[in-house]
């Protein structure tokens, strides 16, 4: 006889043992998973799921719900954070029964419209046969700062600039002013696309997952959200989440990331964000580009059940979301 799993809910009391499962699963990535475990269980009001073998969790199935828009109309929908599975279970089906539990509840008892997610290659397919369509629109671009420099810098081993930058863990945020938040609003309703809506209060929120995550502020020009870290050959690189501007303009943003980037010594910045996002033009004009076309797309996933939101949510151009609503970020 196999092993025996109780698939339940999760509440705020697993949030200490949801963190020990992340550290068992995630050893080596570099955020604070009791931070985490609490952003998404308290902070956050999602539906999650868990396995449970022998009294313990050994794997986790969480959610928090985003405040997506279809221009001006609200979706109700949710990203899908920290899937995992402790290594010894691995193998049995959990991954399916977790997200097949996740799918009854979300789009039966809510009535849901709509989850996106990024997935690894390892999962994808696995989300694919629970009817996860994956869209080529979430890609990333990326500047040198001076490629001579950063050339000489590695000894001309290009190599050296693969592998993931690990994030500087600490957290250095503020709040910003609602103007920001209306004059991105407005910008943003120009197309119909599907975006997520701050206001000074889901900001707030969103801000709370900590990790890293640092603000750049200028009154009169606007705000940089970023990350800084390094990869294992010592090249740094600034990672952007979201720029908010006072005005939407090339010269505004440009003057914005002239500032901002003047004041952090990076040897690489880099962005990703969907084909529908308005400031998409603006970053490729600062030379802010895809460098690899066929690879630069993330596995975007997209999960709903109705013929009206699979037109809207399959179309990769109907989509404005960058890093910083990415759970990831």
């Amino acid at each position: 006889m196999g092993t025996i799993y109780d698939i339940r809910k999760v509440d705020q009391a697993d949030i200490k043992e949801l963190a020990e499962l992340y550290e068992q699963v995630w050893p080596d990535v570099s955020f604070n998973k009791l931070e985490k475990a609490n952003f998404v269980l308290k902070e956050s009001t999602g539906v999650s799921y868990c396995a449970v073998k022998d009294g313990e969790i050994v794997g986790s199935r969480t959610s928090f719900f985003m405040p997506a828009y279809y221009g001006t109309r609200k979706l109700n929908c949710v990203q899908f954070a920290d899937s995992c599975i402790r290594k010894d279970c691995r193998r049995q089906g959990l991954f399916l029964k977790m997200n097949q539990a996740f799918l009854n509840g979300f789009f039966k008892e809510q009535p849901g419209e709509l989850i996106y997610n990024i997935s690894v290659d390892a999962s994808r397919a696995a989300y694919e046969k629970l009817g996860w369509n994956y869209i080529k629109s979430l890609h990333s671009i990326r500047r040198y700062s001076n490629l001579f420099k950063l050339l000489f810098k590695i000894g001309f081993n290009i190599n050296k600039l693969k592998g993931a930058p690990v994030f500087d863990r600490e957290t250095i945020v503020c709040n910003l002013p609602k103007k920001l938040f209306d004059a991105r609003e407005e910008y943003f309703l120009k197309n119909q696309t599907i975006h997520i809506k701050y206001t000074p209060e889901t900001f707030s929120w969103r801000i709370k997952s900590g990790n890293g995550i640092k603000i750049k502020y200028y009154d009169s020009l606007g705000a940089i959200v970023y990350k800084y870290g390094k990869k294992p050959s010592g090249v740094t690189y600034l990672s952007i989440g979201e720029v908010f501007l006072a005005d939407y303009t090339y010269t505004c943003f440009k003057n914005l990331m002239d500032k901002a980037l003047k004041s952090i010594n990076t040897d690489i910045v880099g962005a990703t964000l969907t084909l529908g996002h308005p400031l998409l033009p603006f970053y490729q004009k600062y030379g802010i580009k895809s460098t690899n076309k066929k690879s630069s797309y993330l596995n975007q996933g997209v999960r709903v059940e109705t013929d009206e939101m699979k037109s809207i949510c399959y179309v990769p151009e109907n989509w404005a979301i960058s890093m910083f609503d990415i759970d990831t970020f």
